[in-house]
């Protein structure tokens, strides 16, 4: 079972049921815009796709023994996964999963993180501290700014 809790209030968003055994969840990444939970099982070699509103699983992607570590870049819709074993990053596309590039990152990565401007990646492993500039890496989409509501975030009149 997977609960999901709002980190302010504490108040429990979804329960998922996983379904089957799930040996070794290694780390997980939420998309907000989407809905969307994503799982990297360490044994299981994959990454589960969950609709928090629907409480179930919609995807799933294999990718192979070793995943550990996932983060997401919501204005690029792209999803990086680490190989601890393999010292491999996967870049996804979330919408869909498809692999876009696969980095050989080093021996173990350790952690991913995107930036705020969702520019690069940066990431640890055995081949020392990565910067990823995602832009220089074919097939990776392009930043899209998150959609905004007419009339919010428009300039302010200094004299209303």
């Amino acid at each position: 079972m997977l609960s999901v809790f709002d980190l302010e209030s504490f108040e429990l968003l979804a329960q998922i049921e996983l379904g089957e055994p799930a040996p070794f969840l290694a780390n997980l990444a939420l998309d907000d815009r989407r809905g969307r939970l994503y799982l990297t099982r360490f044994l299981g070699g994959d990454v589960l796709v969950f609709d928090l509103e629907r409480r179930e699983q919609v995807d799933r992607v294999q990718l192979g023994q070793g995943l550990r570590f996932v983060a997401l870049a919501p204005g690029r819709e792209l999803l990086a996964v680490s190989n601890y074993m393999s010292g491999e990053l996967y870049l996804l596309r979330a919408a869909d999963l498809q692999t876009l590039a696969v980095l050989d990152v080093g021996r173990r990565p350790r952690w991913i993180d995107v930036a705020a401007d969702e520019s690069c990646l940066a990431l640890c492993s055995g081949a020392g501290a990565l910067v990823i500039e995602l832009d220089a890496v074919p097939g990776v989409p392009r930043y899209q700014p998150p959609p905004t509501v007419d009339g919010l975030g428009s300039a302010v009149d200094p004299g209303a």
